[in-house]
């Protein structure tokens, strides 16, 4: 949940282990994990930077509230809150990087931006 929106839900394990949604990602990459390390090399896989101002609550960003401070943010973002996508599994999020209320045509797509997450 941002900002009063939910973001992302599924099971524990997958939302921890394959944030789809940026405002997960930002959240896992800046906790502490050991299981993080690069295989051979010891260093840690960097966290994603925040950017931005929280929002006030009060006077809330139309369209998605994180878009202020996300990286993939695009203009319909800014208009309106997209609808939730299931690409599978369990697995649903309120991200325009998915689509817009699609069922499982976007589970290419998400698992592109999941993957990206991961390296």
């Amino acid at each position: 949940m941002y900002a009063g929106q939910m973001v992302e839900g599924g099971s524990s394990d997958e939302v921890i282990q394959k944030p789809m949604h940026p405002y997960t990602q930002l959240l896992v990459s800046a906790a502490p994990d050991p299981a993080r390390l690069n295989p051979g090399d010891n260093e840690k896989v960097a966290a994603i930077p925040a950017r931005g101002e929280i929002p006030s609550l009060i006077h809330s960003p139309t369209g998605c509230r994180f878009h202020p401070r996300c990286p993939h943010a695009m203009d319909i973002c800014r208009q309106r809150f997209p609808a939730r996508t299931e690409p599978g599994n369990g697995r649903w999020t309120h991200c325009f990087l998915y689509g817009d209320g699609e069922k499982s045509n976007t589970a290419q797509n998400a698992q592109a931006q999941t993957e990206a997450y991961e390296h």
